[in-house]
């Protein structure tokens, strides 16, 4: 889930306080682009654009497939 900064902390204390497992892993950046990182390395950099259209034209590229 996203969350404003100011509400992590409350987001954080509300899923301990119901035994479920939340964490910070990361921060969104409005732009052009969706880039994921672990460790210091990107592990997905593309642009909105692209994955849109991936998205967009799953379900019709999967059925076309079989």
């Amino acid at each position: 889930m996203s969350s404003t900064q100011p509400c992590l902390a409350a987001v954080l204390a509300t899923a301990s306080q119901y035994g479920v497992g939340a964490r910070e892993i990361g921060k969104v950046h409005l732009g052009n682009a969706l880039r994921i990182e672990y460790k210091g390395s990107a592990v997905v950099d593309s642009s909105l654009d692209a994955l849109r259209s991936i998205w967009a034209n799953s379900l019709e590229n999967t059925l076309a497939a079989k």
